[in-house]
């Protein structure tokens, strides 16, 4: 992630769908790594949150489309 033209911080994510016997399973995995204080855990945080919201969405839209 940058802001000002300057990286604050950096992150490799994993998301894995799977089915089971209830449903899909989920799991989601980052790692990540602050720099310069340019960034915040809370921050983080919030744009998974808002990421994994849009996926459950996504799949949902999916879903009803077929």
């Amino acid at each position: 992630m940058e802001a000002s033209d300057k990286i604050i911080s950096a992150s490799l994510s994993t998301l894995t769908l799977a089915k089971n016997s209830i449903g899909t399973a989920l799991n989601y995995t980052e790692q990540v790594i602050f720099l310069d204080n340019g960034d915040s855990l809370k921050t983080r945080i919030h744009g998974t949150e808002t990421m994994l919201d849009r996926t459950v969405q996504v799949c949902e839209e999916l879903e009803a489309s077929q």
